[in-house]
């Protein structure tokens, strides 16, 4: 019988702490990785809000400013509404509209958005939580208005809401003095 004296001793695999050190490393990798692709994802959340908020702001401000700088005159303005004038006999009159939580504006005569049918300035997603409009009309030949808004998101979480202001200015451009 043969007996060897040489104590080799092969490995195969890892030992314990080998395995304790690479899941450690791991979990600290994936954790970061995961934390990295939230605080990504929050961003782009957060900057769609914006970008429509600011989108659906700038859109209703021009919608008002040219509905006003395209008119005769004014008929009616209150701090919630303003009615319009115009000579083009499709158009005629338009009235634009705070009810609380939105603007909403309509055509007297022809088109698409009546009365009984008047169509969004903004949309539901989207409140407006201040509205007013001013008669800045300092010469009785000329009829200028100011007008002020807060458009906001609202969510459940209130890391994405966000609300911007804005406040314009228009005038009449073929005012006469009716």
């Amino acid at each position: 019988m043969r007996t060897s004296t040489s104590n080799q001793h092969h490995q195969n695999g890892f030992t314990l702490i080998e395995l304790l050190v690479y899941i450690s490393i791991s979990t600290i990798f994936l954790g970061g990785a995961i934390l990295f692709a939230w605080n990504i994802i929050y961003a782009r959340v957060q900057s769609e809000v914006q970008q429509q908020v600011l989108a659906n702001s700038l859109y209703a401000n021009k919608k008002i400013t040219d509905a006003i700088q395209n008119a005769v005159q004014i008929t009616t303005i209150t701090p919630n509404l303003i009615e319009l004038e115009y000579t083009d006999t499709n158009k005629n009159g338009m009235t634009i509209e705070y009810d609380g939580a939105q603007l909403w504006y309509f055509e007297s005569n022809q088109g698409t958005c009546k009365p009984n049918n008047p169509c969004a300035l903004t949309p539901a997603d989207l409140v407006v939580t201040a509205f007013a409009f001013s008669d800045r009309s300092l010469a009785p030949d000329t009829q200028s208005v100011s007008f002020n808004m807060t458009i906001e998101s609202q969510s459940t979480r209130k890391e994405w809401n966000y609300a911007h202001s804005t406040q314009s200015t228009a005038t009449i451009r073929g005012y006469t003095g009716l």
